[in-house]
This record gives C-alpha cells, structure tokens and sequence, in this order.
C-alpha cells in the first residue's frame, strides 16, 4: 500500500466553488503582499489549548469514545512524528486516529504532503503488528518497545543523522552550500556559553551530561555508514538524549534543564537543545505507546493503516515574484477533505489533527475557523504555495464551512495587512519543527505562592532561573550574544520576576477567550540595556505601556503579555496556562514613603542573583517594588483572577 496517484484539486462549477463568496485573486494577493509586509511570519508560534477548542467545537457524538482527550493528542502528534522520515516538505505529516466501536479497534489515517512512501507504510504496518500482539498480551511491554524502537531507528536512521549533522549524512540539494556544524560541536558551544551561568549545583551535572552526549554523537559520526555499528551507535545516541531531556520519574525536559539552574524559557529556544529533545522522542514515544496499547488492550488489538488522497499542484493566476507558482494542498488540509468527503463511514470522528511539525499560518487559521479538529501548534508562518480543494463532490453543509472559514480567513489577512503597514516590526524567522513538551507523566507542581526574582546579565546570555516550565510559543531565542553587541557591564541588570503555579502549558490561540482553568503562573521581567531585537525575542506580540499612561491596570495572559518601557527598565507580564493576570503599575516618586516587604533595588542586583517571594496564604496578589533609579521606583502589584 502507498499513496495514489493525485487527485484534482478544482473539480467544482463556479456556482459550486467554495471560492464563488470570496475572490481567490484577491484573497492570493493579500496573501503576497502580507508577507512582503511581514517577512513572511504575520504571527509568534503558538500552542493551542484544548479547553478553547471543546467550547468552539460543533456538536459530536462521542459515545463510546474510549481514548481520553490528552492521549489521542499525543499519539497522532508521535505517528505523525516518526513518519516524516526526511528532512524536505514532502514528508511533512498529518494523522487522524479514528476509534472502532464494534469490533473494538484503531484506523490510523496519514496524509503526507508529497505522498505517503511505501518504506513508511511497511514500518507503519509493523509497528502496528507490535502493538496488536502488546494490546492482546502477548509481548511484554519492554520488549514491544524495544521492537518498536528497532523499526522507528530503521525507518528514521537518514533523519537522525541529519539531526546530528553527522558526516554520514547526505545534506539535501536545496539546502545548497549551508554552513554545517555537527551537533556535538554546537552543545559544546553552548555548554561554554551556559555552565557559567549555571547554579552551582546543576553546572557540574550540566557539563558531565553534555560531554556524555556528545561522546555518543562523536561516535555515531565515527562509525561507517549502513553498517551494524552506525545502527547501534545510533540507538545509544537517541536513548542518550532522551536521558539528557528527561528522568525516569518523570521529570520533563523543562524541569530538567531548570535542574541544572538555567532558564527553560531561554534554553529551550535554543536549536540544538530542542534538536536533542527531538532525537530523544525517537525512544520516548517508543516507550509511551507500548504502555498505552496495554493500558487500552481494547482498541489496540485491531489497527488499521489508511492513506489519505492526495492532490495535484494548482498553478493559480496571481504571481509571485513575477512568475508561475504551484500551490499544494498540505497535509492537514488533506485530512479535514477527506473527513468533510465521507462522514457516512465515520462513527466517532477524530478530535486532533497530528502533525509532524507546526501548521502553517494559514492552515492553521482554515481548521481554526472550520472548528471540526483540533491542532496543538503553530509556527506562524505565511506560504503562498498554500492551497484547498475545491471539489464538486462537496456537500451542501462542507460548502457552507468552506466558504465561511475562506471569509474568515480574507478578513484577518486584511486586517493583519493594514496592521503591518502601520507597523513595520518584523518577526525573526521560527523553528518551524518544535514539538509540544508536554510529558506522559505526572509532574508535581509547583505551589502558587512561591516566587522568584531573577538578574540575568547585561548581555543577551541566560541567566541562572527558576524551575518552573515554559513552552515554545515565542521566536528562537539563543543564549550567545547578538553580533556586533558587547554587554555594557556599568548597565541596569535585568530583573525576572516569576509567580509559580500548577498552570498547565499554555496552549492558546491569542484571538481566543480564555476560560480559567487553574491559577496562572505570573511572570514580570524586567531587561534593561538589552538589543532592540533581544528584546523582542522575549516576548509575544504584546500590547504595551507607555510611561505616561501610568497609574495603569491591565489584564493580560500566555499568549497577549504587557509591555511597559519605564525608565532604563524594560517590564514583560504574562501568564503562564490558559488564565488571565493582572498588573497595575505605578510610580512612586517618595522613596521615604512605606514600601512593601518585596522591595528591590534593580541596581543592586548581581548577575544570576536569585530572590525568592511569596504571597499571604490569604491573599489575592503580590505587590513589588523595584528601585531603578535614585529618586524613583515602581510599584507593581500583581493579581490573580
């Protein structure tokens, strides 16, 4: 079994075109001039929370659902993972997992970009094979995740070796004469940059970890390539870096590297940290889905492959630059077809969309408003090669959504127009592959009250931080200073302010409401004397304070922080998980007047200095004073709602 031939992707009358409400030229058009407008990123990556899309999401009928919610999410996302095999868009994926009532069982449903490849379906249809025989108890868990291990190292052996950038790996034509550096050297790089700045206690273990990982890298580059020992070498540098990212209790790549005192929400922009977190999910979703087929036998004793059409480049009538381009259908959009074509064979439809890598701008702004499935991420990006069948074969209902969601979609890329226009800030180009980390255990949370105060240097290198998590949702973010920037060591430190709570990881569109779900972890950072672009790279698109706007009172959360210039500082507020903060802040011009217990003189702070804080057992917020400058502070008093 592999992909068909592809489908036409333009079958429909123009009485029948989803297009017959909304200009396709136009709509292309603003498409070009957006991301001329935006260096084609209109928008920060993002996670999506599930608890926004169940309250969007049309009415379905989920008796005899048997998957929770969390566990659908991460198994689609992990096949989808461990199939794009290549480093090219044509192996970019997409998996739909469809639950059998009767007989009890699985349809796993892949669409790839270019076509699903028969290496892949063969690999596919033997891990399935695995995890039957573990579903019916007739394999024991380690060694079903052993096996499965074998057939994802086999099929994904070329991919790992480019993660590693290692010698035995063939660099793509279309990559051209891209500087290449082994994986090893970089995490060197990056060790000398971040055990500096490490707490005492965690640079010894962060420094002996590295070495460890790069001494199985190193071999791997070593060994010969398509020979037994590359295999092996392979296999022990992936469960290397599983190691490196996580514990056997538990422990989340985010707790981890705040274990060894840096900041995940720095650390974890950092490319080649995140390309260790994905060489070691080669070994920990082997291991997660040899629990979930014993934990539900049931369904995982009949599973079952399906390929999802795919469908001809479209060749539309606006150019860009000045000549023709093809348009694909990517693989999301393929599945969400393909579900609108056949509702009649599905029982229980598919919650999550599982994809390989983030979704695009705008399929992530097509199946927002199309509200059927939902997807965990996006990068952000814009592609004018972005394209959706238009099939006669639609029904009345299918053509209604399609239409609707195009309007929607021709409305924001308008508006997110004229914005750019007026702003000519552009975003840095996004790690277009960074993958969700949310683990499959439990963590214990950190108690809501406690806080902590953080300097980091001068210079954009990361300081030593908290031990809370943060997830990818911003620009990558590496701890080696700007070009041409030498930290002025006479400036301001930087203050990082953090409130913790047991919020889960944010996953929320910013155009969303927000439901409150748990209390929200707070954050307020303070970065004073950092490049204009550094800067930026801290935060999300957030709206901001001015000076004279204060005394000021604002919500904000994850995905919408608050900026406020004030004097030499710099002050970012958010919120971590799906829940709202607020913050008032305020000048005091009277350093003699009374001050509250968590008074800071900005100045005074010592590269890496920690403080701690926390809130009344009774209270309802957190009221902080930082003393900037001779004869003035700023009162910040932050609230949870």
């Amino acid at each position: 079994m592999s992909s068909s031939p592809p489908l036409p992707v333009s079958t429909a009358s123009d009485e029948r075109s989803i297009w017959r409400d909304t200009d396709q030229y136009k709509f292309r058009k603003h498409i070009i001039d957006l991301q001329q407008a935006c260096n084609n990123i209109p928008e920060d990556p993002k996670l999506h929370v599930p608890e926004d899309w169940h309250g969007r999401r049309p009415s379905s009928n989920d008796d005899g659902r048997v998957l929770p919610f969390e566990v659908e999410e991460r198994l689609s996302n992990d096949f989808a993972f461990l199939v794009a095999n290549q480093k090219d868009a044509e192996t970019v994926s997409a998996v739909a997992l469809e639950e059998i009532v009767e007989p009890p069982g699985l349809i796993a449903w892949l669409a790839a970009n270019g076509g699903v490849q028969e290496g892949v379906v063969n690999a596919l249809q033997a891990i399935f094979s695995i995890l039957e025989k573990c579903g019916k108890r007739q394999l024991h868990r380690t060694v079903c995740r052993d096996l499965i291990f074998d057939e994802v190292v086999a099929l994904n052996r070329d991919r790992i070796n480019g993660r590693l950038q290692s010698k035995n790996w063939i660099m793509p034509g279309y990559l051209g004469a891209a500087r290449r550096e082994q994986l090893h050297q970089s995490l060197q790089a990056f060790a000398q940059r971040a055990v500096p700045i490490a707490r005492a206690v965690g640079a010894a273990s962060l420094e002996r970890n590295i070495d460890d990982l790069c001494l199985k890298y190193q071999s791997v580059d070593s060994s010969i390539k398509d020979t037994d020992e590359e295999l092996q070498s392979i296999k022990a540098a992936v469960k290397q870096s599983h190691g490196f990212c996580s514990t056997p209790d538990g422990m989340r790549i985010e707790e981890t590297i705040a274990s060894y005192g840096l900041d995940p929400g720095i650390a974890l922009q950092n490319k080649h940290i995140r390309q260790v977190d994905k060489i070691g999910r080669y070994w920990g979703l082997c291991e997660d889905m040899a629990s979930t087929s014993r934990r539900y036998s049931n369904l995982f004793k009949s599973i079952r492959l399906e390929i999802v059409p795919r469908y001809r480049p479209f060749t539309p009538s606006v150019v860009f630059p000045n000549k023709a381009i093809l348009c694909h259908v990517h693989a999301e959009i393929q599945l969400v077809t393909f579900y609108g074509l056949h509702p009649e064979i599905v029982k229980i439809k598919p919650r999550v969309l599982g994809v390989s890598k983030a979704a695009c701008y705008l399929c992530d702004l097509f199946i927002f408003h199309q509200k059927h499935f939902f997807i965990s991420k996006t990068h952000g990006r814009l592609y004018h090669q972005w394209n959706v069948p238009d099939l006669k074969e639609f029904s009345q209902s299918q053509l209604l959504e399609y239409r609707h969601a195009l309007a929607m979609m021709n409305d924001q890329l308008q508006n997110s127009l004229a914005t750019k226009r007026r702003n000519q800030w552009r975003r840095a180009y996004p790690l277009e592959s960074w993958q969700v980390l949310r683990s499959g255990f439990p963590t214990s949370p950190l108690p809501s009250s406690v806080g902590t105060l953080i300097s980091r240097l001068s210079s954009p290198i990361a300081s030593a931080v908290t031990s809370s998590t943060m997830t990818p949702r911003a620009r990558p973010i590496d701890p080696s200073p700007c070009p041409g920037y030498e930290a002025n060591n006479s400036s301001t430190h930087n203050a990082l302010g953090s409130l913790y709570s047991n919020a889960p990881s944010p996953r929320l569109p910013a155009s969303s409401h927000l439901s409150s779900v748990r209390k929200p972890h707070l954050v307020s950072s303070c970065h004073a004397a950092m490049p204009t672009q550094q800067r930026e790279n801290l935060s999300l698109s957030a709206s901001s304070i001015a000076s004279s706007e204060l005394p000021v009172q604002r919500n904000f959360t994850a995905v919408s922080p608050i900026r406020s210039r004030i004097g030499n500082m710099s002050l970012t507020f958010e919120t971590e998980g799906a829940v709202q903060g607020s913050v008032a802040i305020a000048r005091i011009l009277d350093r003699q007047s009374p001050t509250p217990a968590n008074s800071i003189d900005v100045d005074a702070l010592k590269p890496g200095e920690v403080k701690e804080f926390a809130r009344e057992a009774d209270g309802e917020n957190v009221v902080l004073n930082l003393n900037h400058s001779q004869d003035q502070s700023t009162q910040i008093t932050l609230r949870w709602l």
